[in-house]
């Protein structure tokens, strides 16, 4: 399991804590959330890092150089934070196994620098060595075989380095409403579009935005191809044929289901714009520009057309890939109803087997239907209460303890929020809302009094 050890670094003075696979931060604004998972999302995607030290500027294989994938991950540091962020006493160490670690420090004339401990460049080392020797077998074969082999050396190459982090990484942030406003207001290309969008949003967010640009026009291009329905009605057709992928095929549609009902309609892409058509109680559906549409809807639409369109891409793989996925505000701009919903999509995402999800929240209420997933999987231990507890709550919506934890950040800190004895997530520590009103309420009872 990977882990990250956190020291003075902007709004954060000490955290630190094992990736989970269902993670959730809640805190107040500016209290350190975004810079958590940022960071987390930093060292869980530095595998494009090192696969670019394998290539020289002329496109042939080069001998991996540790110093090179140690700049590359500098200038990738300097390129997500200012330097403000960084204090005399910055230490920040990731954990790819138990083992391997990478530090940034704040050490040369104020800025990052990085080290790797010395069992990852002995692995290192030994890994480039192999790498180099398997370039040799296949330049001298030559055959499609050979090839092969060495794009399995490649893969082998950075799974040994890399440990248990995941094959691919999405960053989704928050202000997702100005990229379905801004997209079709334009009518820019990406490039132009990326460049609007830069001259917008500070240094921080700009790479993360431009990412998450690039896969929002993906999706919507493969989807302008062919439809979400239409991918879901022929995975409906490989349910007998395939038994072994039925109970996925079973929870992409009930992603689809949630997603429908939070979106109180459809997603189309016509003529260069995005549109929703509407559920309505006649035969015809109605169809709204996505720039038209409620904030909520614009908020959550590409957060579930990412989830699910990773998920129906995963049945055309021949061995599915790890993703990490880190979603910031997830509620935003949505009734309670649509909230729960939006966390049993996510969920049954992150239920999904090698699927690591983090989440960011200012919003306790959607901790509670997360507290009672985790309560369900509790009393559905039990063979007597199982069958009881499925009327209830869908079991693929079941939340493991094991694979779940939930921290509240305040005051440059983190602690955790979920109650081990009893394996639910202790709502009345967060609801300081509500305290605060209660507190005013007795306070005009008695003045009333």
């Amino acid at each position: 399991m990977q882990r990250i050890e956190i020291e003075n670094f902007g709004p954060i003075k000490h955290a630190a804590f094992d990736i989970n696979d269902y993670t959730v931060f809640i805190g107040p604004q500016a209290s350190g959330k975004s810079t958590i998972t940022r960071l987390v999302y930093f060292f869980m995607s530095i595998e494009k890092e090192l696969y670019s030290i394998l290539i020289d500027p002329n496109g042939a294989f080069a001998r991996p150089s540790l110093e090179l994938w140690k700049k590359k991950i500098r200038k990738k540091f300097n390129d997500y934070w200012d330097h403000s962020f960084l204090h005399k006493e910055t230490q920040i160490t990731f954990f790819l196994d138990n083992s391997k670690k990478i530090s940034i420090n704040n050490f040369k004339n104020g800025l990052p620098d990085v080290f790797m401990n010395k069992s990852l460049e002995s692995v290192f080392e030994q890994e480039s060595d192999l790498l180099v020797q398997k370039n040799k077998e296949a330049d001298n074969v030559k055959n499609t075989l050979s090839k092969l082999f060495y794009s399995f050396a490649i893969n082998n190459f950075l799974r040994n380095i890399l440990s248990s982090n995941p094959d691919c990484h999405n960053y989704i942030p928050d202000g997702r409403t100005i990229f379905s406003d801004l997209y079709n207001e334009l009518i820019l290309s990406a490039d132009s579009y990326n460049e609007f969008i830069s001259d917008r949003y500070s240094f921080n967010n700009n790479i993360l935005m431009r990412q998450f640009i690039s896969i929002v026009n993906y999706i919507r291009n493969e989807f302008r191809k062919r439809p979400v329905e239409e991918r879901i009605l022929n995975l409906r057709q490989y349910k007998s044929s395939t038994p072994d992928l039925s109970k996925h095929i079973d929870i992409v549609e009930k992603i689809y289901k949630f997603m429908s009902q939070i979106l109180h309609g459809k997603y189309c892409y016509e003529n260069n714009i995005d549109f929703i058509y509407i559920d309505t109680d006649t035969d015809t559906d109605k169809k709204i520009p996505l720039s038209s549409s409620s904030s909520g809807q614009r908020e959550a639409i590409w957060i579930l057309y990412d989830i699910l369109f990773y998920e129906l891409q995963s049945f055309e793989d021949t061995e599915r890939q790890s993703l990490f996925t880190v979603i910031e505000e997830p509620e935003s701009h949505l009734f309670p109803e649509g909230q729960r919903n939006m966390m049993y999509a996510l969920t049954l995402f992150a239920n999904l087997s090698k699927n690591q999800l983090m989440l960011t929240t200012h919003s306790p209420y959607i901790l509670t239907p997360l507290s009672n997933l985790l309560y369900a999987f509790n009393l559905g231990q039990s063979e007597t209460k199982r069958e009881r507890i499925a009327e209830i709550i869908d079991p693929d919506l079941w939340i493991n303890p094991k694979q779940f934890e939930c921290y509240y950040v305040d005051k440059g800190t983190i602690e955790s929020v979920v109650d081990r004895e009893t394996n639910i997530i202790n709502l009345d520590k967060l609801d300081t809302a509500s305290a605060y009103g209660n507190e005013e309420l007795d306070k005009l009872l008695e003045l009333e009094n």
